[in-house]
């Protein structure tokens, strides 16, 4: 099992995540929520291979997640809601990576 939690805890802003509900996984969370303080995020793993394991983050809110969850958005409408800045955490052998990238990008 990936330790999600210690690597994004590497990034600064995340040092108190803490994954909240995995909403879809294989031998790993691919869709899944995080909260740090009093925020939610939602985070899907879009790489995983033998050089690196990337992952899409976006801070959300409660009704969004209700919206995806009931069928009535898309996933890639739960990430264009809310904000438009988007992480992009990349984990290697050298460490970790954090990009703020805009959604339109």
């Amino acid at each position: 099992m990936m330790q999600i939690e210690k690597i994004f805890g590497e990034i600064p802003i995340f040092h108190d995540i803490k994954i909240d509900k995995i909403l879809f996984e294989s031998s790993y969370p691919i869709l899944f929520t995080c909260i740090e303080n009093r925020n939610i995020y939602l985070f899907i793993c879009c790489v995983n291979n033998s050089d690196e394991t990337k992952w899409i983050g976006t801070k959300t809110s409660f009704p969004n997640l209700i919206e995806l969850l009931t069928n009535k958005i898309a996933i890639r409408d739960t990430f264009a809601n809310v904000t438009d800045k988007k992480f992009l955490i990349t984990k290697k052998v050298t460490g970790v990576n954090f990009n703020e990238v805009d959604f339109n990008n």
